[in-house]
């Protein structure tokens, strides 16, 4: 279901932000909260952190889901798409997706959000490091493609004792090995800590190619890594 790959999608990048502020505690650089409240967390076409499913109108939501203790709620808009979770019937985690924006950059949709959310600049920005995983992970993944494409090719015309194929067949393991490296290093976007709850920005090419999105969850001020001194 749809839906639920977008879920997993904005799980992923959750687990992300964690993974890489543990490192950087670890390391002695501290991350500075935003100091914006939950309780004055950006509503969004009229979807706040914390709000009760209950009080959610009904006029946009095209799917709903509900997993356990979880609910899980699609909303279209023009401009936009809007995935809701709800863990005990409050709002949780906000990801949105737009449409009909998009930058050259990550810090030019960065700087959109502070204006539109009016949120203060005080991004956790991906290093040099990460900017170089996320261009070279598209480029592994077409020689992945193309190694795979080139060897089917080979074993249609010269049959399965063929050479070259298996010199590919060879190869092709290795950039799935250097790919999965990559990925166990891969920390998404650029990150806002705020107190309560944080934001997530990132480019998404999961569905479509450079979509500018962002994920809000609520966190816990007392066993967030993020907010920890």
């Amino acid at each position: 279901m749809k839906i639920m790959k977008i879920v997993l999608l904005a799980t992923v990048v959750l687990l992300s932000i964690f993974s890489s502020e543990a490192q950087h505690i670890s390391s002695g650089t501290l991350v500075q909260p935003c100091g914006v409240a939950l309780k004055d967390a950006p509503a969004l076409r009229g979807y706040r952190l914390g709000m009760n499913i209950g009080d959610v109108r009904g006029d946009f939501i095209t799917r709903r889901a509900s997993r356990s203790t979880e609910d899980y709620l699609k909303a279209e808009f023009d401009d936009s798409t809007y995935y809701l979770t709800f863990e005990n019937k409050k709002l949780k985690v906000i990801a949105i997706f737009f449409k009909t924006l998009r930058f050259e950059n990550l810090d030019l949709f960065v700087a959109h959000l502070n204006k539109m959310l009016n949120l203060p600049g005080a991004w956790k920005k991906q290093s040099s490091e990460q900017i170089e995983i996320e261009r070279r992970i598209p480029e592994l993944e077409k020689e992945l493609l193309t190694l795979a494409a080139l060897r089917e090719l080979m074993l249609q015309l010269h049959g399965t004792n063929c050479r070259e194929a298996k010199k590919l067949g060879k190869e092709i393991p290795k950039l799935i090995l250097a790919r999965a490296k990559l990925e166990e290093k891969r920390q998404i976007g650029q990150r806002l800590a705020c107190d309560g709850f944080s934001v997530i920005a990132f480019i998404d090419s999961s569905i479509e190619k450079n979509v500018p999105a962002i994920t809000l969850f609520t966190s816990d001020p007392e066993n967030d890594l993020t907010l920890r001194p």
